[in-house]
């Protein structure tokens, strides 16, 4: 026979078994570990720019900067709809101002 092989049948399973589960967690690693990025990245806020408050409860609350919703506090209570000025970022935090040119 063509495919005779020394070993019983139940220990070439196994065997093509775990080359196949090798080799899809090869692939299965190297789409994780290649992937970019700045594709998870949001868009940079600076200081000075202008919001609209989006929620607001007890100093803190949810700001809406060019579609993206960031997490914010300022001292003085807001309510939604209060246009707000960055003054400070912290990480993913932004601390806000009521903004004094609101029309």
């Amino acid at each position: 026979m063509v495919f005779d092989f020394p070993l019983p049948y139940q220990a070439a399973l196994l065997l093509c078994c775990g080359i196949f589960i090798g080799g899809l967690w090869q692939i299965v690693s190297w789409f994780l570990l290649n992937r970019d990025p700045k594709d998870f990245r949001l868009g940079p806020v600076q200081k000075g720019t202008r919001a609209r408050v989006v929620e607001w409860r007890s100093g803190y609350g949810f700001i809406d900067i060019g579609g993206e919703r960031w997490q914010a506090h300022c001292a003085k209570d807001l309510k939604p709809g209060d246009r707000v000025k960055v003054s400070s970022v912290e990480g993913l935090k932004l601390t806000v101002r009521r903004d004094s040119r609101a029309r």
